[in-house]
């Protein structure tokens, strides 16, 4: 008996402890933030290029009862309308034209190797503008690429296999799994950044490379068949800069995971606001999954 007496007083004796330790809840005030542009750019074979301009903000803006998604009244605050887009290069300059809010896009810009692009960025509601300069790095093509279908894991997916030669010096990839529809009246939609269809990317080194001819293969897991017919995959030789910024963006995850941990300090080549401008112009190959083999 006295023995659990003992046992009580500890408890309580550890309880107001615990209790005399936990601090007080303090009251944060947090300034506000002001907003700044946010860029994001695509390459299209054929003189295409298109720029997603939109405006960045607070954390406090954004719920967790929003769960992944930005509410539509959020989005529309966040796209910049009627912006003012240019890109140089070579003593001209084209002006973008706006396919839909916060999407801006030229038909006629010509895409040089190693020639320096210079983007600038103006929104006439906020004032806000940005510049950014960047240079298109020489075209890589894949040498092959095929698909299969493989289980791995108790899973059916879709194995694609690829081969590319590797230039010489340093370089890095970015390989685009897309999945859709294919419209040949709109080759540019699959490949708009954020774009739905954007399934899944895979960031490559050839520092990682055995041989200046590198193969590779890659299990896709979501793709969905009866919902889509058609897996676009693009190649692209990309900045170092770039590389970093997408490796960092996807140890990120998620948009909520993004808003809930710790903040990620992504590099940027935008003077004035934030995101990414580049001209890395894609190898495009387009599958239709109806013929695969079952």
């Amino acid at each position: 008996m006295k023995s659990f007496s003992l046992m009580l007083t500890i408890t309580a004796i550890f309880t107001l402890l615990l209790m005399a330790c936990t601090p007080k809840p303090l009251d944060i005030q947090l300034d506000d933030v002001a907003p700044k542009l946010v860029v994001a750019s695509q390459v299209i074979p054929n003189q295409i290029m298109i720029v997603t301009l939109s405006k960045s903000f607070s954390a406090l803006e954004f719920s967790q009862d929003d769960s992944d998604s930005i509410p539509d009244e959020l989005l529309d605050q966040l796209l910049v309308t009627d912006g003012t887009v240019t890109i140089s290069y070579l003593g001209q300059t084209d002006t973008l034209y706006m396919v839909v809010p916060g999407l801006y896009a030229s038909i006629t810009t010509p895409q040089y190797d190693n020639i320096d692009y210079t983007l600038e960025a103006y929104d006439p509601y906020t004032g806000l503008s940005v510049t950014s300069t960047t240079r298109m790095l020489p075209f890589v093509a894949f040498d092959t690429v095929y698909l299969s279908r493989e289980t791995v894991g108790g899973f059916e997916t879709i194995r694609v296999d690829y081969a590319l030669n590797d230039p010489t010096g340093d370089n890095w990839y970015m390989i685009n799994f897309y999945s859709g529809y294919n419209d040949p009246n709109d080759l540019s939609s699959p490949f708009q950044e954020n774009n739905d269809g954007l399934a899944e990317t895979e960031l490559l080194s050839d520092q990682t490379f055995g041989s200046s001819y590198h193969t590779g293969h890659y299990h896709l897991f979501d793709v969905d068949e009866e919902e889509i017919d058609t897996l676009f995959i693009t190649l692209s030789n990309i900045s170092e800069e770039y590389y970093d910024y997408l490796a960092l963006r996807e140890r990120g995850g998620n948009l909520f995971s993004q808003v809930v941990s710790e903040p990620i300090n992504y590099p940027s080549n935008v003077v004035g606001g934030y995101g990414f401008f580049n001209t890395h112009h894609p190898n495009i190959h387009i599958f239709d999954l109806d013929s695969l083999p079952e």
